[in-house]
């Protein structure tokens, strides 16, 4: 599957000036850059739809929606940019709903990661045509980070496509015709991000390997001041639930273990945890 190519590198650095949004999409520009083909050959560029609904004293105001485009910077962190600087008020809260062409890269979901982080008046839903570097394990972890903080991840469906098609591409009032196997494309592209959020759960064998073995000597802990907690829960209904903890608390004296607490205690969050 082709990728954005070098693009990743204008997430780094300094961002530029704010850009703001293009009002919509010519047909063929969506056909071609949202159609859910497993193998999206050619398709360097990455666009983003978004909308966005706000409450100011507990009531509704008009939403703003648009488009952006990664030039030269990733849609996502053009939508950020625009979206803090022109829109973001600590005094309202917000629901932000993108659909994108490809799913974040490894960077762009750090930078959307830390975003949410900072601004917890802020609910974002994410919806992808096809997901970016499935594969890569970076990539992997970036939709997990994001899928972790309440960011609702999804599959573009049928229904996504066409409400795209009515709201952000000029249309000339024609009704929305979608490509062949957009359905059975869609189940392709959700059984893959479920298979990614559902293995979130997982530690990494060098992970398991590094602080779980039993060796009666270790080097210096280095990484080992960190408890893991793995637990297993059965429910009523046979369902079950598997996940772990780590000990997310301050540093205590060097040679410590961090906290020298109980994980289940210090988490602090909500266990990462996936049904199973």
């Amino acid at each position: 599957m082709a990728g954005l190519g070098h693009a990743c590198e204008g997430c780094c650095g300094q961002m530029p000036e704010i850009s703001y949004p293009m009002e919509g999409l010519d047909p063929e520009t969506f056909f071609f850059e949202f159609k859910n083909l497993p193998y999206a050959y050619g398709r360097k560029s990455s666009y983003l739809c978004f909308q966005v609904e706000r409450e100011q004293h507990s009531s509704p105001v008009p939403s703003d929606c648009g488009v952006f485009k990664n030039q030269p910077y990733h849609a996502e962190l053009r939508f950020l940019n625009w979206f803090r600087a022109e829109k973001l008020s600590p005094y309202e809260h917000y629901d932000v709903t993108w659909f994108l062409s490809w799913s974040p890269c490894s960077t762009c979901a750090k930078k959307i990661a830390i975003f949410l982080s900072n601004h917890k008046n802020v609910r974002l839903s994410i919806f992808v045509s096809r997901i970016y570097y499935f594969w890569k394990p970076a990539f992997r972890q970036g939709l997990q980070e994001l899928d972790h903080l309440g960011v609702q991840l999804d599959a573009m469906s049928f229904h996504d496509f066409k409400y795209c098609w009515e709201n952000f591409v000029d249309n000339q009032e024609m009704p929305f015709r979608c490509w062949k196997k957009v359905h059975q494309n869609y189940k392709s592209v959700l059984r893959k991000l479920n298979e990614i959020l559902r293995n979130m759960n997982l530690l990494s064998e060098k992970t398991f390997n590094y602080h779980f073995g039993n060796q009666l000597r270790v080097k210096k802990p280095q990484g080992r001041r960190r408890t893991y907690l793995c637990y297993k829960l059965k429910l009523p209904n046979e369902t079950l639930v598997k996940g772990y903890f780590i000990n997310k608390v301050p540093s205590g004296p060097p040679g410590s273990r961090a906290g020298g607490a109980d994980p289940v205690l210090c988490a602090g969050q909500t266990p990462t945890r996936r049904w199973v």
